[in-house]
């Protein structure tokens, strides 16, 4: 020891020698690169970026679901079932089993409960309300069902409404600097209110940061949040909630929730397009009251819907402008905005009977998972 002390002081007076002190090989703190590690939602392992995430994922956890079968159905995180509860079923996909706490007016858990197994018989016959069905198949891998049984929610949904119209209205009048998180601070008086109320509330603040965020050029922050808006109103069927969806719908690409288009919806058109493949279109005579009410959308997406009407209704001339003015919107450079206007352009000039300008807009459309089936043919 006395040794080792001697010649650790020898060498620390002699700096020229081997043994150097720290500023000569340690970094400085203030200069080492930040390292940003993406966690996995089932296991938390850390990843570097979304690239090796989506890696991992697939590698890894691909295939793996939690699904509840109600007499016969596949609901959602949150639903309403009016009918008596014939059959309750666990559906596991890539788990042999999970421990399942259900909640109605007592707490029941039940470990290991295998794939089909029957839940049902710890459901009350009589009981009418919500029921909150937990499954956790992992540590990290669990699903939350909340059901409404027998019984409607207590939803104000024109205050709801009226306090989204605010924040929409926010949104066209101020644009990135308005601010949806000083909207939900102000709404806290609703925070004691049911889950779906505040669910509500939350889905459009989902939605409105997403919006800003795009302003802002911040394009991948903004489609998570738009995502997570996308699930979190699903299960709402209120006019604003619809719109929403629509708007996020032809923007990302994701045209399901056009079926429920009205035929004097705003979306009435897109759906046309997109989901009858109407050749022809004409908007109805509709009186549509003013309620004050709408949903911000962003600037592509509505000259986007506007040039689709103009596709149906407008001339030639018309058209080509308005298709000009989306090829140089900033917006276009975005591949789910690039396909959709091709898509536009080759159908315009397939019937206009121009067959070659036709197949060099669905050549960039043949490896399109939603477009390439009608390029394929198209091209043959």
């Amino acid at each position: 020891m006395g040794l080792f002390m001697d010649s650790l002081e020898d060498n620390t007076d002699r700096l020229d020698g081997f043994l150097y002190p720290p500023e000569r090989w340690m970094p400085d703190p203030s200069k080492l690169p930040v390292i940003e590690l993406l966690c996995c939602p089932i296991c938390s392992f850390h990843c570097l970026s979304e690239d090796e995430l989506k890696i991992h994922m697939t590698d890894v956890h691909s295939g793996k679901h939690i699904y509840l079968i109600i007499n016969g159905k596949v609901i959602r995180d949150m639903s309403y079932v009016s009918e008596e509860i014939d059959s309750c079923e666990l559906r596991l996909t890539g788990f042999n089993k999970a421990t399942v706490t259900i909640q109605t007016d007592d707490v029941v858990e039940i470990p290991d409960v295998r794939n089909e197994g029957s839940l049902d018989s710890y459901i009350p016959e009589s009981f009418e309300g919500e029921i909150l069905i937990s499954v956790g198949a992992s540590e990290y891998f669990k699903k939350e069902f909340r059901i409404l049984y027998r019984k409607s929610p207590r939803f104000r949904q024109a205050l709801m409404d009226q306090e989204v119209s605010n924040l929409q209205l926010c949104l066209e009048n101020e644009g990135a600097i308005c601010s949806p998180e000083k909207w939900r601070d102000e709404l806290i008086i609703y925070f004691d209110s049911n889950y779906f109320e505040r669910r509500y509330i939350d889905a459009f603040m989902e939605y409105s940061l997403g919006m800003k965020l795009y302003m802002q050029d911040k394009k991948a922050l903004s489609k998570e949040r738009l995502e997570s808006a996308y699930g979190l109103l699903e299960p709402f069927s209120s006019e604003m909630a619809q719109m929403a969806r629509c708007i996020l719908g032809v923007k990302m690409n994701c045209f399901s929730p056009l079926k429920r288009c009205k035929a004097c919806s705003p979306f009435s058109v897109t759906k046309a397009f997109f989901i009858d493949g109407c050749l022809t279109w004409h908007r109805p005579d509709c009186i549509i009251p003013d309620t004050g009410r709408f949903v911000f959308a962003d600037n592509f997406t509505t000259l986007f819907i506007k040039c689709v009407e103009t596709y149906y209704s407008g001339t030639d001339e018309q058209f080509l402008e308005s298709i000009d003015s989306l090829r140089s919107h900033p917006g276009y450079c975005e591949a789910s905005n690039e396909d959709k206007v091709r898509l536009l352009a080759a159908r315009f000039w397939k019937k206009k009977g121009e067959t070659e300008k036709a197949r060099e807009e669905y050549l960039n459309l043949r490896y399109h998972y939603l477009f390439k089936k009608e390029a394929e043919e198209a091209l043959e």
